[in-house]
């Protein structure tokens, strides 16, 4: 049985168009809880260890007088 359910023929091909892209977005973000209109977020062309390091020199600057500060990453290599 084929996974694609159609009423065209299995042996017609037929592309279909989407606005539907790859591009990918990589935002970090930090919020402050019970204060999310604070939310900090930044857009990088690519989230590596500067850009991770960079965003956590805002955090500081932003946060400076809360203490403590938590942090919950996900795992990622650039952590």
């Amino acid at each position: 049985m084929s996974p694609y359910c159609s009423w065209m023929q299995h042996t017609r091909h037929k592309p279909i168009k989407t606005t539907g892209s790859r591009a990918r977005l990589h935002i970090v973000g930090a919020i402050r809880l019970r204060h999310i209109e604070d939310a900090i977020t930044r857009q990088y062309a690519t989230v590596n260890s500067e850009s991770i390091i960079d965003f956590f020199k805002l955090i500081k600057e932003k946060y400076s007088s809360h203490k403590p500060v938590h942090f919950i990453l996900n795992g990622a290599g650039y952590h």
